[in-house]
């Protein structure tokens, strides 16, 4: 194995380490600093080259946001991530969950279809989505 190679080998293995401290640092409630650290790894990190890994970071970011309570930055960020990667699903649970919760029932609806619409969830969670989305339709109708 040549230097380039194991260097190569590193670098790759950083970035995803790198992320998984940002995720430590937020459950531990320190926002700040797993805020850089994702806007660090958005900037330098392979999600230049990679949809996914950049729609994973900017939902990373979304619940971020979440629980600072900065629910318009949340929001932004939650579709970012969906503008970068559709197929990305969860974020669109992310965000019809952060909608219901903040009353927007019709949003949330929407946002729920899409989730189903989009993904290749198993049957199972896409009958859940579902039953949240009928919910809403049900609580609206009251």
């Amino acid at each position: 194995m040549t230097v380039r190679n194991v260097a190569s080998t590193l670098k790759l293995a950083f970035w995803p380490f790198l992320e998984l401290v940002g995720h430590v640092l937020l459950a531990v409630r320190l926002f700040w600093c797993s805020e850089r650290i994702f806007n660090f790894v958005l900037k330098h990190g392979p999600s230049k080259r990679s949809e996914i890994f950049r729609s994973m970071l900017l939902s990373d970011l979304g619940n971020l946001f979440e629980k600072r309570r900065d629910f318009t930055k949340a929001i932004e960020m939650y579709r970012k991530a969906i503008e970068t990667d559709p197929s990305h699903a969860w974020c669109y649970v992310e965000l019809a969950e952060l909608y219901r919760d903040l009353g927007d029932r019709e949003l949330a609806r929407k946002a729920y279809k899409q989730a189903m619409e989009s993904s290749d969830f198993s049957t199972e969670f896409k009958r859940i989505l579902e039953q949240r989305s009928t919910a809403l339709e049900m609580n609206a109708a009251e």
